[in-house]
């Protein structure tokens, strides 16, 4: 089982709609039960309030006919590095935000972007390399919102 975790700031927009997008692509492609799919934020407010799925999210999930379940925001844990396989943020701050949650130190010299593109699963040279998540006889690509075979 490959698990994917979409990170951004609320867990309430952002990492929801990653999460239902994805989800939904996986199993227009029969690959739901080998991915699992969640979503967290790095602030705990939303999660404190046990907010759910910002209304213009759901919206547009209506709109493009994703479908969606209710989904209550949750913080990102430390153990969620060491849980997931792929960690995707939705933007630098984010990463930062979940370097800082693991007590990872970013004053090493690495460029931020190159730490983007580690925690997004990309392999990143011989310096960061990630494993991929075999599926069958395919490999699953996160790029972005899109997958490749």
């Amino acid at each position: 089982m490959v698990k994917v975790l979409f990170v951004c700031l609320g867990n309430i927009c952002r990492s929801p709609m990653a999460h239902f997008v994805f989800k939904d692509l996986i199993e227009k492609e029969g690959l739901s039960d080998l991915v699992e799919i969640e979503s967290a934020g790095t602030e705990k407010f939303n999660a404190y309030l046990k907010a759910g799925i910002h209304e213009g999210t759901k919206e547009i999930f209506k709109r493009m006919n994703i479908p969606f379940e209710e989904h209550i925001a949750r913080h990102f844990q430390k153990e969620d590095y060491d849980e997931y396989d792929y960690i995707i943020a939705m933007d630098k701050e984010n990463v930062r935000d979940i370097l800082s949650a693991i007590g990872a130190c970013i004053s090493l010299g690495i460029d931020m972007d190159d730490i983007v593109q580690m925690m997004i699963g990309r392999t990143i040279g011989e310096r960061f390399p990630k494993r991929e998540a075999k599926i069958g006889k395919e490999v699953l690509r996160v790029e972005g919102l899109t997958h490749e075979k």
